[in-house]
């Protein structure tokens, strides 16, 4: 059986005063991609809707729960978070441990839930600047995105 990609390994990291810190009491964080389309028409479609891809981008949402405290050392923590949207600061993220993304992003969104007698969680959006690399950093073996073929 194939080894399987485990959460543990894709941890999301943030670059803060030139290293990169995991957000403290991360629950989860996922990676999204999508395209704009520019709608299309063509002899052959039959009558069906055509559309063809147009400007991506790409967004981070991730979860957690607060810490009691403002600051953790080497973690980022809800106030760190708060204080990079507030600021818009473009920020540099990993993704990852085995397989790396990394690109820039700012803090498109934060929210905080405070169920009574419950833990304090929040979430939030990184939204990609840019494109972004992956690659595997035991082999440096880059993965590149583009295709050289005429349609």
């Amino acid at each position: 059986m194939e080894e399987l990609y485990k959460a543990n390994d894709n941890i999301l990291y943030i670059e803060f005063q030139g290293e990169y810190f995991p957000i403290a009491c991360a629950t989860s964080n996922t990676f999204e991609q999508s395209s704009d389309q520019i709608d299309t028409t063509t002899r052959d479609n039959g009558g069906w809707k055509t559309s063809r891809p147009t400007n991506q981008s790409y967004s981070i949402p991730f979860e957690g729960i607060e810490t009691a405290l403002d600051t953790i050392q080497n973690k980022i923590t809800y106030k760190d978070l708060e204080n990079l949207k507030f600021n818009k600061v473009l920020l540099s993220y990993r993704l990852g441990n085995e397989k790396i993304t990394e690109g820039r992003a700012y803090i498109f969104e934060l929210s905080r839930e405070s169920p009574v007698n419950e833990l304090v969680s929040f979430s939030g959006v990184l939204t990609g600047f840019g494109s972004y690399i992956s690659y595997e950093p035991d082999t440096n073996q880059f993965f590149n995105y583009e295709l050289n073929f005429n349609l």
